[in-house]
């Protein structure tokens, strides 16, 4: 229902008539390549299942960013979602792109951020100030850095300083 007829004619023949294509593969030149995106495998649902913080704020932020509602969004004013095992995550627009915060969102069990954030179109940059509590409690930054292609964490958890990167 985007307005791509090739996509949209052979979905809306399977799911309201159960019609299956005649060709196994289709190329639709009217969606690019935008059809389908690399495979996502489900996360841990359990902190202890990561092996450092900066493996989970990097799950954490994936799964954010896959949530219908921020995928789909079309960030013209705030919306709140509920996390998968507890809280919530609010986004909307920003001066500069987007902007986040967090009321005790966990995407993972033990792992719980709260905070704000946000996504800077201009630079690239993706960012998370918070206080995280579960399995271990602490006040971190994430740095996702998309034109650079790296990840930071830096701050303190479980009593001890982090400078991950």
């Amino acid at each position: 229902g985007w307005g791509y007829d090739c996509p949209d004619r052979y979905i809306v023949d399977f799911m309201i008539d159960g019609t299956l294509p005649e060709q196994r593969e289709i190329l639709c030149e009217d969606w690019g390549t935008d059809v389908t995106r690399a495979y996502e495998p489900l996360p841990p649902t359990d902190a202890n299942a990561f092996a450092d913080p900066l493996e989970a704020f990097q799950s954490f932020a994936s799964e954010m960013t896959l949530q219908p509602e921020y995928f789909y969004g079309y960030f013209e004013e705030d919306v709140s979602v509920a996390c998968p095992f507890g809280g919530a995550f609010t986004f909307g627009p920003s001066d500069v792109g987007e902007a986040y915060t967090f009321d005790r969102c966990a995407y993972a069990e033990g792992f719980a951020v709260s905070g704000s954030g946000g996504y800077d179109y201009g630079t690239g940059v993706f960012t998370i100030d918070a206080t995280v509590n579960g399995l271990k409690d602490g006040v971190l930054k994430f740095v996702r850095d998309d034109s650079a292609g790296t990840y930071s964490l830096t701050g303190e958890y479980g009593g001890e300083t982090v400078n991950m990167e």
